[in-house]
C-alpha cells in the first residue's frame, strides 16, 4: 500500500489508494502524538521504579557479588574476556551446561560499576532500567521506520504507539529487567536493535558510517549474549517484509553482522578452547531436565513448555523464575495440551509460509517470533532448564505486533469505509495496560533479596525440586538472623518442610540433602542429619562440603552431649579415611565422656598395638589411665613415649604436668606447666593447674598470685 499524502496525514480528505502490501494504522500528526517517545519512557521507568530499592538475588552471586573478576573491578576485565562466564565464581573452567557461556559485556559493565560505585545494587537497578527504557523507545521508533504511515487515527491508535506499549507493560519482563544478572539480555537486545536501525538507516541514506555504527552494535550485542546470532536471520526478513533494499543491501548487512560473530567466535574460542560446542553432556538432573526421558518424551515436553510460552503471553499469571525438574512433568504425544499445541505450531508454520510472499504482517510476527526464539526453544540446543520467562523477552515482540495488528483489523475491519467504533477495543487494550503494568510493578516487589524471590515463588513452582531447596536453605539463613524464638522455631519447621519436599522430587540432589541435613542439625535432630549426610555421600563419594558438614556434626552432637550420635559420625568419616587414627581417638573420647573408659581404653589398645602409632594415640592412652582410671604410673609411661615423639604439644606437657603432680613430683609437674605457659600464658586452666600445684607445696602466695591472674581471664572452653 502506498503512503498516505500529506494532506490526508493532517487530517483533511482524501483517498487513500489501497495496494497489496499490507495494511497498518497511521500516526495522526498531532501536538499530542508528539508525546508518544515520552509516554513511553516515563511508562517504563515507573512501572520498574520500585526496583531501585531490591538488593542482589538468584544469579546476581554469579556474576556479581561472588564473581572474583567483577569484584576486582578495572583489574578483572582482562579475566572477564578470557575466560567463561562461570570462571570468576567456580574459580576454574567448570563444564556444567552444554556449549559453555561467553557473555563478557555485562560482566565488564558490573565490574565497572564495583569501581566507580562500590557495591551499589540501586545503580545497577537504574542502569538495568534505564537500558529497558532506551530499549522500549528504540522499538518505538523503528516500527514508525518500517510501518508507513496509512491511513487517518488518533496519535494513541497509531499500530507503532500500541505496539510499544504493550511491549513495554508486559509483566514477562520483569526477571530480565529486575533481576541484575538479566543484564546479558538487555545489552543483547537493545544492540541487535541498534543493529536493525542503522541497517535501515543506511537502507535509506547510504551513508557508509552507518554500516560501521551497525558493526559496532552486533559485535557488542554478540558480547552480550549467543541468542544475538537470530538476528542474522531476523533483520533480513524485517528488511523483505519492510523495505524496498536491493540485493547489496541484503549481502553488505550480511557481511557486517558476519564480521561482529567473527570476531565474538575469536573471542570465545580463545576463552573457552572450543568453537560450538564440548561434546557435554551433564548427568545431574537439573543441568539436564530431560535426561530420564526418551526422544520422544523429550519433544513432547518441550512442545509442551511452548504452549506455556503461549498461556503466559496472553495471561502472564502466576510468574515464577523456576521451571526445574519437576515443576513441568515429563509428557509423551498422547498428551492432550501437546496435541493441541502441535496443531498450533503447524497452523502458524504454514500460515507464515503461505502469507510470506504476500508481506503479510501476521506472517512476519510469527517469523520473527520463531528465528529469535530458536535457540532458547530447547529445540536446538539444551539449555539447561524446561523453560524460562526470560527467554519471552526478544520474541514477544513478534507476539505483541501479531495481537496489536489484530485488535486493529478487529475495529477496523477490511473495509476502511466502514469504521466499527475501535474505542471499545481501545479500552479494552488499555484496561490491559493498566493491569499489565499494576502486575509489571508487584511482581518486581519478589526480585527484592533471595529469600524473598524463593520463598514466594515456591508457592507457584512447588514442584520444582531446585526451588523448594532454595526456599529452604534460604529461610535457614534467613533463621539465624532473627531472634525471637517462636518465629526461629516457625522457620525451622517451613526450612525442613521445603528440603523434605525437595529431596523426594530430586532424590539425588547432592545440595538438597547437605541442606536438610543441616536443618536436622539445627533441630538437634544429629540421627536424621547424619542419615541426610550419608545419602550425599553416597550420591557424590568423597564430597568436601559433605565431609566437612560431618565433622561439624560429630563436634556438636559431643558437645551437646549426644555422644552415641557423635560416635557415629566419627565412625562415617573413620570410614571415608585410611588415616582415620585421628577420628579413632575421638571415638574413645567419647565413650570415656559416656562413663565407658574401659571401652574406651580397648580401642586405644587396638590403635598402639597399629605399625606405628602417633603421639595422640600414646597421649590419649595416658589421659585414659591417669584421669579416668586413676593409675598415673601407666599414664606417665605412654604420655613420655607422647613427649618423645612431640615435645611441643600443649596437652601432652599439660598432662604430664597433672601426673607429675598426681605422683607428688611437683618440681617436675611445675616444669612441664611451664613449658604450657611459654606457648600460652593467658591460658586459665594451666594457671590454675599451676595454683593449685604451689598449694600442694605449701606456697600459698604462691598459689594465690596464679588463682587471682586465672580468675582475671575469661574461662578457656573445654574441648
Amino acid at each position: 500500500m502506498k503512503q498516505a499524502s500529506k494532506d490526508n496525514i493532517k487530517g483533511k480528505s482524501s483517498k487513500i489508494r489501497q495496494g497489496k502490501a499490507n495494511p497498518v494504522i497511521s500516526l495522526q500528526s498531532t501536538r499530542l502524538g508528539s508525546y508518544q517517545p515520552l509516554i513511553i519512557c516515563l511508562l517504563a521507568f515507573l512501572i520498574y521504579s520500585n526496583s531501585l530499592f531490591l538488593g542482589y538475588a538468584l544469579d546476581d552471586r554469579l556474576v556479581i557479588t561472588e564473581n572474583k573478576f567483577t569484584q576486582a573491578g578495572l583489574k578483572g576485565l582482562k579475566d572477564i574476556f578470557t575466560t567463561d562466564s562461570f570462571v570468576g565464581f567456580f574459580g576454574k573452567q567448570n563444564t556444567l551446561l552444554e556449549g559453555g557461556r561467553y557473555r563478557p559485556l555485562s560482566i565488564a559493565t558490573f565490574a565497572l560499576e564495583k569501581s566507580v560505585f562500590g557495591k551499589s545494587p540501586a545503580i545497577s537497578h537504574l542502569i538495568n532500567i534505564l537500558l529497558y527504557t532506551l530499549t522500549c523507545l528504540l522499538i518505538f521508533i523503528i516500527l514508525k521506520m518500517i510501518l508507513k504511515n496509512v491511513g487517518n487515527r488518533k496519535w494513541y491508535a497509531s499500530l507503532p504507539f500500541l505496539i510499544a506499549i504493550l511491549y513495554t507493560v508486559h509483566p514477562l519482563h520483569t526477571e530480565v529487567v529486575t533481576n541484575i544478572k538479566g543484564r546479558d539480555e538487555l545489552l543483547s537486545f537493545l544492540g541487535s536493535l541498534f543493529t536493525l536501525y542503522f541497517i535501515l538507516k543506511y537502507i535509506s541514506t547510504e551513508k557508509i558510517q552507518m554500516l560501521i555504527y551497525a558493526a559496532c552494535s552486533y559485535t557488542l550485542a554478540m558480547l552480550s549474549k549467543e541468542n544475538t546470532v537470530t538476528f542474522m536471520a531476523a533483520i533480513p526478513l524485517t528488511m523483505f517484509f519492510f523495505t524496498k533494499a536491493k540485493p547489496k543491501h541484503y549481502l553488505i548487512s550480511l557481511g557486517i553482522m558476519f564480521f561482529g560473530l567473527i570476531i565474538f567466535f575469536i573471542l570465545r574460542y580463545h576463552a573457552l578452547g572450543f568453537m560450538f560446542s564440548n561434546n557435554f553432556v551433564s548427568t545431574e538432573l537439573l543441568n539436564n531436565p530431560f535426561l530420564y526421558a526418551t526422544p520422544s518424551q523429550k519433544y513432547a515436553t518441550i512442545i509442551l513448555t511452548w504452549g506455556i510460552y503461549l498461556k503466559l503471553l496472553l495471561l502472564p499469571h502466576p510468574l515464577t523464575h523456576d521451571y526445574y525438574p519437576k515443576q513441568i512433568a515429563i509428557v509423551g504425544f498422547s498428551d492432550v495440551r501437546v496435541i493441541i499445541m502441535v496443531f498450533i505450531v503447524l497452523f502458524a508454520v504454514g500460515y507464515a509460509i503461505y502469507k510470506f510472499r504476500k508481506k503479510d504482517m501476521i506472517s512476519f510476527g510469527i517469523l520473527f517470533f520463531i528465528i529469535t526464539f530458536s535457540i532458547s526453544s530447547n529445540l536446538l540446543i539444551n539449555i539447561g532448564s524446561f523453560m524460562n520467562e526470560r527467554f519471552m523477552y526478544v520474541s514477544s515482540l513478534g507476539f505483541m505486533l501479531i495481537v496489536v495488528y489484530l485488535l486493529d483489523k478487529l475495529s477496523i475491519g477490511e473495509d476502511k469505509r466502514k469504521t466499527r467504533q475501535p474505542k471499545l477495543v481501545l479500552s479494552i487494550f488499555f484496561m490491559v495496560i493498566m493491569v499489565f503494568s499494576i502486575k509489571t510493578f508487584a511482581r518486581n516487589f519478589a526480585w527484592k533479596d533471595d529469600y524473598t524471590l524463593f520463598t514466594t515463588d515456591v508457592k507457584t513452582s512447588a514442584n520444582s525440586a531446585k526451588c523448594n531447596v532454595s526456599a529452604g536453605g534460604q529461610t535457614l539463613e534467613k533463621r539465624d538472623l532473627v531472634k525471637d524464638e517462636n518465629i526461629r522455631r516457625q522457620m525451622l519447621g517451613d526450612a525442613m518442610k521445603y528440603l523434605q519436599k525437595g529431596v523426594e522430587i530430586h532424590p539425588k540432589y547432592v545440595q538438597g540433602w547437605i541442606l536438610f541435613g543441616n536443618a536436622c542439625l539445627k533441630n538437634d535432630d544429629f540421627n536424621n542429619g547424619l542419615a541426610c549426610y550419608q545419602n550425599a555421600l553416597n550420591i557424590s563419594p568423597g564430597a568436601p562440603d559433605v565431609i566437612h558438614n560431618i565433622q561439624y556434626a560429630a563436634h556438636e552432637a559431643s558437645k551437646k552431649k549426644f555422644y552415641n550420635e557423635s560416635i557415629k559420625a566419627y565412625r562415617i568419616l573413620a570410614g571415608l579415611n585410611k588415616n582415620n587414627e585421628v577420628f579413632l581417638i575421638e571415638i574413645a573420647d567419647c565413650l570415656i565422656k559416656k562413663g565407658n573408659a574401659d571401652s574406651s581404653l580397648k580401642l586405644i589398645n587396638i590403635l598402639l598395638d597399629s605399625p606405628k602409632p602417633s603421639y595422640l594415640v600414646y597421649s590419649k592412652a595416658g589421659e585414659i589411665w591417669g584421669r579416668y582410671l586413676n593409675n598415673p604410673k601407666n599414664a606417665l609411661n605412654y604420655l613420655l613415649k607422647a613427649h618423645e615423639l612431640n615435645p611441643g604439644d600443649l596437652s601432652v606437657n599439660e598432662n604430664l604436668g597433672i601426673v607429675y603432680a598426681m605422683m607428688s613430683n611437683y618440681t617436675l609437674s611445675l616444669f612441664y606447666f611451664d613449658q604450657c605457659l611459654k606457648k600460652e600464658p593467658d591460658n586459665p586452666r594451666i594457671l590454675q593447674n599451676v595454683a593449685l600445684t604451689y598449694s600442694n607445696m605449701g606456697q600459698k602466695e604462691k598459689a594465690a598470685e596464679y588463682t587471682k591472674k586465672a580468675q582475671s581471664l575469661p574461662p578457656q572452653p573445654d574441648n
